[in-house]
Order: C-alpha cells, then sequence, then structure tokens
C-alpha cells in the first residue's frame, strides 16, 4: 500500500487551540536516587508520587497528560475549562509539594536522599489533539516550554509561575518577584 493510500485511510486529525495552564512538577535529587538505587524502588518511589499527583489533578478539575521519569505534567483546562484553571493549577501544585513533604520520611528511609518537589507553571493558548490518527498528543507550544523550563529554574520545594499565570492570579497567593529570567531556548527572558 502506497503512503498517500495509507494516509487517505487514516481517520481526521483532530486539533484544536485551547487556552490551558499547564503544571510540571519533578522530583529533587532524581537523578542521584535513579542512580543509587535498584530501579524496582525507584518504580515503587515514584508510583506513590504519580498515584498522589493523579489524584491532586482530578480533585482539581486537571488531568496528568505525561509521567517522565521523575516528572510529571498536569494540565488545566483541557478537555473541560475552567475560568479558574489558572488557580486551580498553583492550587495542584503546592497540595502535591504538601503530599510529598508529608510522605518525605517515608520516601527519604526508601531512598537514603532528600526528596521534595520544584514545579513550574505557565498559562497560554497550545494546540492539542491527534498526531496521527491513532495517538493523542498533548498540548503543544510555547507554554508547554516555558512551564517546563520555570519547573528547571525552581528550587527545591518552590513552585515558579510564568507572567500570563500571574496575571490570572494576582492577589489570590502570595508572590516574590524573581526578575526576568533568561530560559534555554528562548530568545527573550521571562
Amino acid at each position: 500500500m502506497s503512503e498517500t493510500a495509507t494516509a487517505a485511510a487514516r481517520p481526521p486529525q483532530h486539533e484544536e487551540r485551547r487556552q490551558i495552564t499547564v503544571l510540571f512538577s519533578d522530583a529533587s535529587g532524581y537523578t542521584t536516587m535513579a542512580e543509587e538505587l535498584d530501579p524496582e524502588v525507584v518504580r515503587t518511589v515514584m508510583n506513590r508520587v504519580y498515584a498522589t499527583a493523579d489524584a491532586i489533578a482530578v480533585r482539581y478539575g486537571g488531568r496528568v497528560d505525561k509521567l517522565m521519569g521523575d516528572a510529571v505534567l498536569m494540565v488545566f483546562g483541557d478537555p473541560v475549562a475552567h475560568e479558574d484553571d489558572a488557580e486551580r493549577a498553583v492550587r495542584a501544585a503546592m497540595e502535591l509539594h504538601t503530599a510529598v513533604d508529608e510522605m518525605r520520611s517515608d520516601l527519604e528511609a526508601a531512598t537514603g536522599s532528600s526528596f521534595r518537589m520544584h514545579s513550574g507553571i505557565n498559562s497560554g493558548v497550545v494546540v492539542t489533539g491527534d498526531l496521527d490518527g491513532d495517538r493523542a498528543s498533548g498540548p503543544l507550544g510555547d507554554t508547554v516550554n516555558v512551564a517546563a523550563r520555570l519547573q528547571s529554574l525552581a528550587g527545591s520545594g518552590e513552585v515558579l509561575v510564568g507572567p500570563e499565570t500571574y496575571a490570572l492570579i494576582e492577589g489570590r497567593f502570595s508572590f516574590a518577584d524573581l526578575g526576568e529570567r533568561e530560559l534555554k531556548g528562548r530568545a527573550r527572558p521571562v
């Protein structure tokens, strides 16, 4: 069968532009932990974190889009949008950090190293939909990239928010202005 015939047999792609808020949360110290521990122990520890993250995302009307090693990508506003998705994402991040802190003594006993989360949150327009009719694509666009870069800048226990998220939730939380920061791969600072 030719490539053209195969492409014609696929169902049409469904893509949608959406305003969402993305939360990237990552385990501080994961690389050291993974290097020193048996992979089954690492999986057991991370499965606790993943299950907690999933329950929190659902509670705040979001969803876990991806699990990547020690990172969790949560999405708020896709497929169901809420007027307060940015606030929901920040509350979810704070709750995830608190939940992991409450598990910390167990996690640190199992891993022998410090274990905390650090997160980045950003809001903006993305494209969601099917990659090729067979597999769903998570959100794509600069909004996701900025959230990931903010997460990498965040210190252990910190939640950093991008300017779009800040504009949506200003006055609802206490913030410290970190000034403009250069983010890997971006031409302009955030």
